[in-house]
């Protein structure tokens, strides 16, 4: 699957930033996540012995996340994610689309496959609704901070955080500063 994804052709915005896939998605980032099962996936799934059932349940969860997976989402999108769509409906009796996404795992790759993520798939609606959209509180913020973490220098020294914490609030409040300065 790794020598297809070298030849697969994808527009920037989904664009892995580290390309090997062989050890497991190990170097994934969240977003990298997301651009696997949202685009990637779809174009390598497909005529790899998997059968026609498993195929359908993947897409299942890949109809569940395109609904959510973005900046902006209506509650008819995220409610359209929790309950079953229309293609979900000619698989599945009127099931949550995540619940049964977790459902049909354990059914197919037994329990080792459940995890505490699958059962809070069924609980993204309630999330949606009291804090926004799932790109207002997920890790993909987190990650950018990690990465601007690694940037800092300090003097070798004890109290990284304190050296942290300043840069920290430089940063953030940094247009607080330029609006303060007289005209």
């Amino acid at each position: 699957m790794e020598q297809d994804l070298h030849t697969l052709l994808v527009p920037p915005n989904l664009r892995l930033s580290h390309r090997k896939i062989a050890s497991g998605f190990a170097q994934l980032t969240a977003d990298d996540w997301r651009k696997w099962t949202l685009g990637i996936s779809q174009c390598l799934i497909r005529g790899r012995g998997l059968g026609a059932s498993r195929v359908v349940h993947w897409m299942m969860f890949v109809d569940a996340c395109r609904l959510i997976v973005k900046p902006t989402v209506t509650i008819n999108e995220a409610e359209e994610a929790h309950m079953a769509t229309p293609f979900s409906l000619f698989f599945y009796d009127n099931l949550q689309l995540f619940k049964e996404f977790g459902k049909s795992s354990v059914a197919e790759y037994g329990n080792t496959i459940a995890t505490i993520n699958m059962h809070l798939h069924c609980h993204l609606l309630d999330n949606i609704k009291d804090f926004g959209p799932i790109y207002a509180f997920w890790c993909f913020g987190f990650e950018r901070y990690n990465g601007r973490i690694k940037k800092i220098t300090t003097n070798n020294k004890d109290c990284f955080e304190l050296t942290y914490m300043a840069r920290f609030n430089q940063q953030v409040h940094r247009r607080d500063y330029v609006q303060r300065l007289p005209s």
